[in-house]
């Protein structure tokens, strides 16, 4: 079940609606101006659902293809300067 409040009512009896949501599962949509701005919902429905297995999260890490956006070879590169700061060339000592 929904219920609407305004935002001033909401306000005033937050504690009591925390409890309401809480206790019997209600949803509550905050209203400012007469329009939705907010809503509150019971934890257990906003949480994602959890399905599948480790060997799915897995199974769907191996299916994704690999990034190759040169990330990589550059964090290797600085390791293997020694994370060193790059030296500039002074143009006035041409």
């Amino acid at each position: 079940m929904e219920i609407r409040v305004s935002n001033i009512e909401a306000a005033a009896t937050l504690d009591a609606l925390l409890e309401r949501v809480r206790s019997s599962g209600e949803t509550v949509v905050i209203e400012k101006d007469g329009q939705p701005a907010g809503r509150i919902v019971p934890l257990d429905s906003a949480a994602p659902k959890r399905t599948g297995t480790g060997a799915d999260l897995v199974a769907l890490l191996r299916s994704w293809e690999p990034l190759n956006d040169g990330w990589a070879e550059g964090v290797e590169e600085a390791i293997r300067l020694g994370n060193q700061p790059m030296t500039v060339e002074d143009p006035w000592e041409r």
